[in-house]
């Protein structure tokens, strides 16, 4: 399984993160924000969504998955990094990419070592591309959606989850 970084924990990363844990990867998500860490760290999301406290408490049992606010210390050894911060409206309805330049900024200072493979939001910063990896993305998105609420108990959701999270996964790294 791989090593992945999340850069961001809000309502994409957070969910990105414990979704790659519980298939099987090792996840480093890191942010910014000290106190969403720290609450992360103790098992309590930050905003609600069904199902999302009891599924970040079972990746935490896993101790696959790993919180902090050093993103360099995440990404260094990660195979993947995964950026999913913010991406504002400005007044003229165009989409402010200052977190998306500060978090290549930040990664992009890595020292050598670690192949950094970044996702579309963070290599490429043209607005034209982020509309065309939005929609590459809903497609799993929309299947991920399918499950939201429910437990993938049964073999069946379990695997269509599993195989959606591969897919990301496999993606990134080039695996196609």
């Amino acid at each position: 399984m791989a090593r992945l970084c999340i850069v961001g924990t809000g309502h994409v990363g957070l969910v990105y993160a414990i979704a790659f844990t519980l298939q099987g990867h090792e996840v480093h998500a890191t942010d910014v924000d000290a106190k969403a860490i720290a609450s992360l760290q103790k098992g309590t999301p930050t905003f609600y969504e069904p199902g999302l406290k009891k599924a970040l408490q079972k990746a935490l049992r896993t101790k696959r998955l790993t919180f902090s606010t050093d993103v360099k210390a995440g990404a260094r050894d990660a195979e993947a990094i995964f950026t999913c911060v913010g991406t504002p409206s400005r007044e003229d309805g165009s989409i402010d990419l200052a977190y998306v330049e500060a978090a290549a900024r930040t990664v992009g200072e890595i020292e050598a070592g670690a192949p950094a493979r970044i996702t579309a939001a963070l290599a490429a910063l043209r607005e034209d591309h982020l509309r065309r990896a939005r929609d590459e993305i809903a497609t799993i998105e929309a299947e991920l959606a399918a499950l939201e609420g429910r437990e993938a108990d049964g073999p069946a959701e379990r695997e269509r989850f599993g195989q959606a999270v591969e897919r990301v996964v496999s993606a990134v790294l080039g695996e196609t």
